[in-house]
């Protein structure tokens, strides 16, 4: 990651905190199929944000002040203008368009890029940049190209921001049943090798990819904050943290070299033990409102299953040569962009917001997309909550859908069949869920207690008694 010079804009503070990574990719943010409305107040309203007919003029000072990144032309081309465009935004992300025109009537040529603003104080917003510059670095997956972030405040828009290429295409969600067979195909082998390169992006180490505090030259590093005792907040504090590491100095340098074996059951019982030391520590009022499920069986024991599911998986030999690769735990359609126009030389797929990143358990990046193959124009919603995996690996309905699911596999690889389909990794990624999990429902403790039945029902079906 290199720094911006700071001899030829010592005079413009907002440079002072500028890092840009060179990238191939014209991809984008998460805001495809994004809508403008100048005139909306949804930010306004909602989140408190400053309304978008003032706020644009902030962004515009941000954009002319950096055009010389953004559109290098504009050095010689005076008369070009810059368009802000207020568009439509995530739940964690307030999203303008920024593109620059030319002075010479050419709409054809135009570089346009998305500027993300998180709507929180208290967002883990380094986190997700972190996310984005390791995939950029680390894998060949079509993703948002970050061309420029600040993680302070100190600038026109008075907030952390990034700027990323905005992506071509159509979010797959009101895009895939637009797509012909042969186009679906080619999105078929697309996502395989995302598979593919996630599970070939190995870690020596679990953990949150986090940025490391800059230096005196400004540079930034992605640095791996493990997962352990120390590090984790349970799943019932509503603190947001997400198992990340409160210190960026407990970071460690990323080392793609894999262990040959990590110790996820030692690992597994260490978060899971993390949290009941701070149920512990909670007064009894609050403990007693927020350490029972709906079923009435105590967070405690809820605990002590999942010690002992992860104790079972190592027994049973599950988690034998098991290594660290980058997952995606929110690799859903929402996520993704297609654009069947591409050249042949590129993927057709983009993967966007990479904010669920982690490097876990490989078995963590082989949950099975099945509404590849399995969704149909009726049913509303593909995610994987709604669709589930205990289908995932059942013969697809028809031919085409048997050809999607078959060119899907061949793409991603041996390492993605070993883990996809069978019921023992297909609750471990649940497993490895609750451990990251930093809030609690009482959904969540019914998901909970239905995992750990069903484990025991696994295990005596394979001839071990529970205990």
């Amino acid at each position: 990651m290199s720094s911006l010079s700071s001899n030829s804009h010592s005079s413009d503070p907002d440079w002072d905190d500028w890092w840009t990574t060179s990238t191939s990719s014209d991809f984008g943010t998460d805001i495809s199929d994004s809508t403008c409305s100048c005139s909306s107040s949804t930010s306004t309203v909602n989140f408190g944000h400053e309304a978008f007919e003032t706020f644009r003029l902030r962004a515009l000072e941000l954009a002319e002040r950096n055009s010389a990144l953004l559109w290098p032309e504009s050095a010689y081309d005076v008369d070009g203008e810059i368009a802000v465009e207020r568009m439509r935004g995530g739940g964690f992300n307030r999203v303008i368009g920024l593109s620059r025109h030319s002075g010479q009537g050419d709409y054809d040529d135009v570089q346009h890029y998305i500027l993300r603003i998180p709507r929180y104080p208290d967002s883990d917003f380094e986190s997700d940049i972190a996310s984005l510059l390791f995939v950029q670095s680390h894998t060949r997956i079509e993703t948002a190209g970050l061309v420029a972030f600040d993680r302070s405040g100190d600038n026109a828009v008075g907030s952390p921001f990034a700027i990323q290429s905005r992506a071509p295409g159509t979010n797959l969600v009101s895009g895939f049943h637009d797509l012909d067979h042969a186009a679906r195909c080619r999105l078929a082998r697309d996502l395989g090798y995302v598979f593919r390169q996630m599970l070939e992006t190995k870690s020596s180490v679990p953990g949150q990819l986090v940025l490391s505090p800059p230096d005196e030259y400004r540079h930034q590093e992605v640095m791996v904050g493990p997962f352990d005792a120390g590090n984790t907040a349970p799943f019932c504090c509503y603190n947001g943290s997400h198992g990340r590491p409160r210190d960026p100095l407990a970071a460690w340098p990323y080392d793609p070299c894999p262990a040959a074996s990590p110790p996820f059951a030692t690992w597994l019982a260490a978060m899971f033990g993390a949290q009941k030391t701070y149920l512990e520590s909670l007064p009894d009022h609050v403990r007693n409102r927020d350490a029972t499920t709906e079923a009435g069986v105590s967070l405690d024991e809820e605990l002590d299953g999942f010690i002992e599911m992860a104790e079972g998986l190592s027994a049973d030999g599950w988690l034998d040569n098991v290594g660290c690769s980058l997952a995606h735990l929110d690799l859903e359609c929402r996520n993704m962009l297609v654009d069947p126009g591409a050249a042949e030389n590129l993927s057709s797929l983009t993967v966007l917001d990479w904010d669920g990143a982690i490097l876990g358990p490989a078995f963590m990046s082989c949950a099975p997309p099945m509404w590849l193959w399995t969704w149909t124009a009726d049913q509303v919603c593909p995610c994987a909550q709604c669709l589930g995996e205990l289908t995932a690996n059942d013969d697809p309905a028809t031919p085409e859908a048997r050809e999607l699911k078959q060119l899907f596999e061949d793409a991603a690889g041996p390492d993605y069949l070993r883990f996809a389909y069978r019921p023992q990794y297909r609750l471990a990624r649940k497993l490895v869920r609750f451990a990251l999990r930093t809030q609690y429902t009482d959904k969540y403790g019914d998901e909970a207690l239905g995992m750990l039945d069903e484990w025991h029902d696994l295990r005596m079906q394979n001839g071990v008694v529970h205990q």
